[in-house]
């Protein structure tokens, strides 16, 4: 009975230490074999956020262009009164958001440093953007597939 005890006992501070004990490849004590990346933490006034963003709504800016361009191209002319709703509307939302980035870059080149004030507002805008264009390339396929049937 005393043995098994102790050798629990043993068994525990060995586990214990070898838990407690180890360091992973960042030096800092983690328990057992898990490994961890350091946190990235990006100072809050780092104007190449701003950069990186202003980048990213003049990329959108483009690429809603040359949709829009292709939403005028012959291929994808409506051909029924629900069609022509939907490129309207698309077409008019093309040209608000272009619009609202254009706003939006336009401030963030003046203000970097406000950047993470703002930064909810800018997810926004690119996570609307990304709707829209879902949305067009949804209007082209239907578009395409209509032409098919006549």
């Amino acid at each position: 009975m005393e043995v098994t005890v102790n050798r629990r006992r043993h068994n525990i501070k060995r586990a214990n230490r070898n838990i407690i004990g180890r360091q992973d490849s960042y030096g800092s004590r983690r328990p057992g074999n898990i490994k961890t990346t350091p946190k990235r933490t990006t100072p809050i006034n780092d104007p190449s956020i701003g950069i990186k963003l202003i980048v990213r709504l003049e990329r959108n800016n483009q690429t809603l262009l040359i949709l829009r361009n292709e939403l005028d191209s012959y291929v994808y002319e409506p051909r029924t009164p629900e069609l022509f709703e939907r490129i309207e509307y698309l077409k008019d939302q093309i040209e608000i958001t272009r619009i609202k980035n254009s706003k939006i870059i336009g401030f963030l080149m003046h203000h970097k440093h406000v950047v993470w004030d703002y930064l909810d507002y800018i997810k926004y805008a690119i996570s609307k953007f990304y709707d829209l264009k879902g949305r067009i390339e949804a209007y082209m396929y239907d578009a395409c597939n209509d032409r098919q049937e006549y």
